[in-house]
């Protein structure tokens, strides 16, 4: 009986030890949670653009893929768009909005010339919409055709207007170089006739970015853990940009081992043709070493050159451990 109670003791004693390891094994696991929890209070506050992924945070974006194309605040589609009075007399008023060159799809001895229009009717009657129906006349008095050029960002649809309607569009034509545009023509065979005389002068040059985006991150100061990497790329990338249209950029951040926290101090152009307008988030943006794996982006906004521009768009990004 002595030795029944002698055992009982012993495992008491046994259960009292364990139960108080699993204790401070809590407390450990709690401390270490809040250590976390406060150097993540430390991130710099980021919008969320993409989806997120399982982790819980406000301070990184979780997807290199955006489930919607981001938009650069306080800038309009292009700079160079002008508008114009065109046909008054008319029931089809015809707007001129943007004219611009092409030189990348220009036939040898011609300049490609592309004109974004607005078209409404203010007539009683509904009218028929086909960019067949424009022609341009050229300062040799030659008569020109549209073309079908790769730059053209929206096409004019081929519909009917009813009265109060509108519609936009563009359109292009090869004019010969030693010619200049004079007038647009709007001919409705058995119809209707409507000229715009006051063509506007072209305002720079279509572009052509190589889609790969040179990322060159340059250290201010490294403890020797170089595992910060950058890849940008244009979301729904079009191709081809107009003079001044803002071209959104997203730069994506990943660090590749934990423990090594790094901050992003400032991103530049390496272009000399383009000027960035926007970083979003503000920078610095601190990227936490624990977090490895986990992507943070930046949204950088740029003006396409007014000059014709074919080449890499360089980004040059200053970094530094912390």
């Amino acid at each position: 009986m002595g030795a029944l109670k002698l055992e009982d003791s012993r495992v008491r004693g046994i259960c009292t030890s364990v139960a108080a390891a699993i204790v401070i094994v809590m407390v450990v696991v709690a401390a270490g949670a809040l250590l976390i929890e406060g150097r993540r209070g430390t991130t710099a506050n980021v919008t969320t653009y993409g989806a997120q992924s399982s982790v819980t945070t406000s301070s990184v974006w979780l997807s290199t893929t955006l489930a919607q194309t981001p938009r650069c605040a306080n800038a309009p589609e292009s700079s160079s768009q002008i508008a114009i009075a065109s046909t008054s007399s008319g029931p089809l008023s015809i707007a001129i909005t943007l004219a611009t060159t092409d030189p990348l799809n220009a036939e040898p001895g011609d300049q490609v010339y592309i004109y974004g229009l607005n078209i409404t009717d203010t007539g009683q009657s509904s009218y028929p919409v086909n960019e067949s129906f424009f022609a341009m006349m050229a300062s040799s008095n030659a008569i020109l055709r549209t073309a079908s050029v790769p730059a053209i960002q929206s096409s004019l649809e081929t519909t009917t207007l009813s009265p109060g309607q509108e519609i936009g569009g563009q359109i292009a034509f090869q004019v010969p170089s030693q010619q200049t545009p004079v007038l647009l023509q709007y001919d409705i065979p058995g119809s209707m006739n409507e000229t715009i005389a006051n063509l506007p002068a072209a305002v720079g040059a279509v572009s052509e970015p190589n889609p790969s985006i040179i990322t060159n991150i340059q250290y201010t100061s490294d403890l020797g853990f170089e595992v910060l990497q950058a890849s940008a790329y244009i979301p729904n990338n079009p191709g081809y940009f107009y003079p001044s249209q803002v071209i959104p950029i997203v730069v994506v951040f990943i660090d590749t081992v934990d423990g090594t926290n790094e901050m992003v101090n400032t991103i530049t152009s390496g272009t000399i043709t383009f000027v960035i307008t926007q970083v979003s988030p503000s920078l610095p943006l601190q990227i936490l070493g624990y977090s490895a794996g986990t992507n943070y982006n930046e949204l950088v906004c740029t003006y396409a050159p007014q000059t014709s521009f074919t080449g890499n768009i360089v980004l040059n990004i200053n970094a530094n451990d912390w």
